[in-house]
């Protein structure tokens, strides 16, 4: 692992892998859609609800993957939404890092502040930072130490 000295700026961001995966649903959906309503067939309205309603969530993932990112930059961290709307916070406020499946939540008191999944790049070297800083992990309500737990895996 490297230290924490070398891990004084990087950006925390979703796998480009994921974004063109949601950007392949996003074609394919749209030539299904325009398939259906050019071509109709007996697949009814139904079909083209649940169609659309699709392709909205799949819209609404690829454009979140696109734009959130978490930047830290020596004690800062910066968060930036899906609205691009800039948060920032003294990566020293952080009181607590609650570990679930697949993600990662950051609390500062009570306050969830962003939730990182464990697919984004640089995912390891933000646990790292903040393991360097003393916070504490948990998992199930029990404090784990993150170097030896298999939630990484």
């Amino acid at each position: 692992m490297e230290s924490a000295q070398k891990n004084n700026c990087f950006e925390v961001m979703h796998s480009k892998i994921i974004v063109v995966i949601l950007f392949v649903g996003l074609l394919f959906g749209v030539g299904l859609l325009f398939g259906n309503v050019l071509l109709p067939n007996e697949t009814g309205v139904g079909f083209h609800i649940f169609g659309l309603v699709l392709w909205f969530a799949i819209l609404f993932f690829f454009v979140y993957t696109l734009r959130w990112k978490l930047i830290v930059i020596e004690d800062t961290m910066t968060v930036r939404s899906i609205s691009g709307k800039k948060e920032s916070y003294s990566i020293k406020e952080i009181t607590k890092v609650q570990i679930k499946k697949g993600f990662i939540l950051l609390f500062i008191n009570d306050k969830q502040i962003t939730k990182v999944s464990n697919t984004c790049l640089k995912f390891t070297t933000l646990l790292e930072r903040l393991n360097s800083e003393g916070i504490s992990f948990y998992l199930n309500d029990k404090i784990v130490d993150i170097r030896d737990s298999k939630f990484l895996e």
